[in-house]
């Protein structure tokens, strides 16, 4: 079995917080967390620019800023057991 050359790890480990280790090269904290995340950004096969706009909205203002008005309220009823209403099969 041939297994591929690994040239380094790296994990974001919750908010500004990361690690990246690339050969002899450690980094941790922010610093961890940019390459991490600029690893990650450029791994991406299409939407970079959106995906980095959310990303740099999350950093300024918190995740619900960003998901501020992804769904309207009416639609997604929070009285209920089931966020989306009874569903009921084609009959």
């Amino acid at each position: 079995m041939l297994l591929p050359s690994v040239r380094g790890q790296m994990a974001t480990l919750g908010r500004r917080h990361g690690i990246a280790v690339l050969g002899a090269v450690r980094v941790r904290g922010v610093v961890g967390w940019a390459v991490a995340r600029g690893y990650h950004l450029y791994s991406l096969p299409g939407n970079r620019g959106r995906t980095a706009a959310s990303w740099l909205t999350e950093a300024a203002f918190g995740r619900q800023g960003v998901q501020l008005g992804l769904v309207r309220g009416k639609d997604v009823p929070l009285d209920t057991d089931t966020p989306m209403g009874a569903v009921t099969p084609n009959a």
